[in-house]
């Protein structure tokens, strides 16, 4: 009896368990939570034990980050040269991220399955942007921007629960119809920088391309903007959407490329302008509080028909979960028509069903 007693509490944990993550219902997030909380603990302990060793090559010290199982678009590093090319290639001056959507000149887009490549010149550069896209062909284009954190994008367009920003997914309102691309970052998913076992450090990409004048953060917006870019050219109505880091970076996309609508969740505060707290991992692009100052912002957003919208978590840490509850953005931007806000009782995720609603009542 008690074998039989223990086989039925067993099956019905696991019916349990699958109820609660496909329904996303109590205790789903803080499961979740706690989950990604060991995962990352687990992580840095593996990463700490590669750093310092030395193999055949001083290249190999440089590759520390984990490589995903997805298609890359690289051959193995083997040698310096091959290195500096990719590095060279991406390393846009960072002054040139100020004017740059009206000096982005469009070449060509291509689609191979799930992969698409973008070229286009930015002044005197000629560069390639990637997108992960869901196949679906329309005239409304959701543009999604992955926060920080590696190997998110494939995650993203996939659906897959292991990045945090699927925790409840992206709005359902959005991708119904609509043709779906989510930026592959340098040095991320497709793009990864590695020696077959292992891709590129982060601090080791992000400090190069700072010391040629450059930045990573440059990099990948622009190749944000020339989508966007493009997509009005094909008369596409184009919705901006990020978690976190990808939510900041919707935001200066925004202020050139004045998309239809711009969803940030957990991304953006006036107190940024004062004190702004974040690794190399974050956006890293020299003078850009001076220049985007919360006036010049707000200033930008008025002239805009661009539709903002902001959310907060009131269980957030950092100075998000201080907006979510002291409304300080929202309070600076109260008098502006199109830009709405919205805080939560969850942590540093997407509210999928109250955006669902948001977006609905606004998208025309």
């Amino acid at each position: 009896m008690l074998s039989l007693f223990i086989v039925v509490v067993f099956f019905i944990s696991i019916l349990i368990g699958v109820v609660i993550g496909h329904y996303k219902i109590f205790p789903f997030y803080y499961l979740y939570k706690y989950k990604n909380f060991i995962a990352v603990k687990l992580k840095k302990r593996v990463k700490n034990e590669k750093i310092g060793t030395f193999n055949e090559s001083p290249l190999d010290i440089f590759f520390t980050e984990s490589l995903p199982t997805t298609q890359l678009r690289y051959n193995a590093i083997t040698d310096e040269n091959s290195l500096e090319n990719i590095l060279d290639k991406m390393s846009i001056p960072s002054q040139y991220f100020f004017n740059a959507y009206k000096n982005i000149e469009l070449v060509s887009f291509d689609q191979n399955g799930e992969i698409c490549k973008l070229v286009y010149k930015v002044n005197d550069l000629t560069q390639e942007a990637f997108f992960y896209s869901n196949g679906k062909k329309s005239n409304d284009v959701i543009l999604t921007i992955p926060g920080s954190g590696e190997n998110h994008s494939y995650d993203i367009v996939t659906n897959n629960i292991r990045t945090y920003h699927n925790t409840f997914g992206t709005p359902s309102a959005l991708l119904e119809e609509s043709t779906h691309f989510v930026l592959i970052k340098p040095n991320e998913d497709y793009l990864s920088i590695h020696n077959n076992e292992y891709k590129l450090s982060y601090n080791a990409l992000y400090k190069t391309l700072l010391n040629k004048g450059s930045s990573y953060s440059v990099k990948y917006l622009i190749d944000a903007m020339a989508l966007v870019k493009y997509c009005k050219t094909n008369e596409q109505k184009v919705i901006l959407n990020g978690l976190s880091q990808g939510a900041e970076a919707c935001l200066y996309v925004s202020l050139q490329a004045e998309p239809y609508m711009t969803i940030m969740s957990s991304g953006y505060s006036i107190f940024n302008s004062i004190l702004d707290y974040g690794s190399f991992d974050q956006i890293i692009i020299s003078n850009i509080r001076n220049v985007y100052s919360p006036e010049y912002i707000k200033s930008m957003i008025k002239q805009q028909s661009t539709k903002y919208i902001l959310t907060y978590g009131k269980e957030e840490q950092c100075i998000y979960g201080y907006e979510a509850k002291n409304n300080l953005t929202q309070n600076y931007y109260k008098d502006l028509q199109n830009v709405y806000f919205y805080s939560h009782e969850y942590a540093h995720i997407m509210p999928v069903k109250e955006l669902n609603k948001m977006i609905k009542e606004f998208y025309v």
